[in-house]
């Protein structure tokens, strides 16, 4: 099945329905980087102007060699967007986003996404690691609900 298979599959049901070519989102995505670096803010826009879910940009940039996303906040939640994505990896990305974005709009402390191509953690996969200056934990198995939790403990 290919990634863009897994992504139709797995998608949550709010998220926007358009699928656009990995070369078109790859080429956007790096359009809007500064240097080597795409701020989140930027993905988000992005993702408005084509359509499209922000968790497939968040998947498209841990694929990109050269760009990467900007941190901009103290703790990040590192989450695996390879073979995590078919044990459920894109409703976790899904909602690390809803419930970043909505602790912006709050104006409350918030937290990054770093999406990475492979943790080399399968066996507990879907994994997510969660850094902080107190250090790396990880979520194994990681679930929504288990993301709202780990956010809600942080915070």
């Amino acid at each position: 099945m290919s990634f863009w298979d897994r992504f139709k599959k797995d998608k949550p049901a709010a998220a926007a329905s358009r699928v656009v070519s990995t070369d078109e989102l790859t080429a956007s995505l790096r359009s809007k980087a500064r240097g080597a670096k795409v701020s989140a803010a930027d993905v988000a826009s992005l993702c408005q102007e084509l359509g499209i879910a922000q968790e497939q940009a968040y998947v498209a940039l841990a694929m990109m060699d050269n760009t990467s996303l900007a941190t901009e906040h103290e703790v990040q939640f590192v989450i695996c967007t390879g073979n995590c994505l078919e044990r459920g990896a894109m409703a976790c990305l899904h909602e690390l986003i809803a419930l970043r974005d909505s602790r912006l709009s709050a104006e409350l402390p918030a937290f990054d996404i770093v999406p990475r191509r492979c943790l080399t953690r399968c066996q507990v996969a879907p994994a997510v690691e969660v850094r902080s200056s107190a250090g790396t934990a990880v979520l194994a198995n990681a679930t929504p609900k288990a993301l709202k939790e780990a956010v809600g403990d942080l915070f």
